[in-house]
């Protein structure tokens, strides 16, 4: 379904600019999905370090367990080019 949205979308655009605002509407969604992934990526560390704070929580070191790579953040961040 979501293809077919783009595609009808596409279709209804000026030949000139199709191409431009489909970018800006494409680099628009994606901005958005990487603010979310961002926040709860950062909410899951408060998270995980607070299970590994509390002491009733011994057995498990949950930040090693769970901790995004720096890598894999900084791929996903990284914007939409050409």
């Amino acid at each position: 379904m979501p293809a077919e949205s783009i595609k009808l979308r596409i279709n209804a655009l000026p030949p000139e600019q199709a191409r431009d605002d489909l970018r800006a509407l494409v680099q628009a969604q994606y901005d958005a999905l990487v603010a979310a992934f961002t926040s709860l990526s950062a909410s899951f560390l408060i998270l995980t370090a607070k299970l590994d704070a509390d002491a009733t929580v011994t057995d498990t070191n949950y930040a090693a367990l769970a901790n995004p790579s720096p890598t894999l953040v900084a791929t996903i961040a990284t914007k939409i080019t050409a």
